[in-house]
């Protein structure tokens, strides 16, 4: 008697093994916010025969730069001068060297983005030669990320139960769950354009796009 029964469980066991799944499904999903923060990489260039003069020439640009953008109400910590990058300018035809070029950059960080445009005109007329790049992001981007996270989360859910009940079956467990590579970085766009009557800089700047991913396995029956 316990041998039959000990033959029916195993059978049942397996009958319950054969009809199990692993259903694997990728997740997706964005969130949509309005940046407030942009950051801008300006170039001060300059060329002289002497080294030292032209290095004072930018140097003395940089302060001018500086002291503009402090008066638009930009913090010290936001404006910063970097890398400097000094190139003769040779002639290997004539084995002259003319002068130097000398070239620094500047990072300035704008946490009110009305003023953007103010902020590029300001730099370019106080010695900016250069508007290197122009980036957008938000203070609320860590926390669009876990929202969009969460979203991710259910999409991969949603994804695995249309499939298993195309078969049949029903989500039991979940087994793995893996986040994607895309940390959390956003899409934008801006649109720059010169006011026609004044020659100010006017930016259109779009919204930031959030994305998370997942990659989940559900045990389905």
């Amino acid at each position: 008697m316990k041998r039959l029964i000990s033959l029916a469980l195993l059978i049942f066991m397996l009958m319950g093994i054969a009809s199990a799944a692993s259903i694997e499904t990728t997740g997706a999903a964005s969130v949509a916010l309005e940046p407030d923060i942009a950051q801008l990489s300006l170039g001060v260039r300059s060329f002289e025969a002497d080294v030292t003069q032209a290095m004072a020439n930018v140097n003395l640009r940089v302060e001018q730069i500086r002291a503009a953008l402090a008066e638009m109400n930009i913090s010290p910590d936001g404006i910063v001068a970097e890398d400097v990058y000094i190139y003769s300018n040779y002639d290997y035809d004539t084995g002259l060297n003319s002068g130097y070029n000398v070239t620094r950059q500047m990072r300035v960080t704008v946490s009110d983005i009305s003023i953007v445009g103010n902020v590029i005109d300001a730099a370019l007329s106080n010695g900016a030669d250069e508007l290197n790049s122009l980036s957008f992001s938000s203070s609320g981007q860590r926390e669009a990320y876990d929202e969009a996270m969460a979203l991710a989360v259910q999409d991969a859910r949603k994804r695995a139960e249309i499939i298993a009940a195309a078969e049949g079956m029903t989500i039991v467990s979940l087994t793995s769950l893996a986040e994607g590579d895309n940390w959390g970085g956003g899409d934008y766009y801006y649109e720059a354009t010169a006011d026609a009557a004044s020659g100010e800089t006017e930016l259109a700047v779009g919204s930031l796009e959030v994305r998370a991913s997942i990659t989940a396995v559900y045990e389905a029956q």
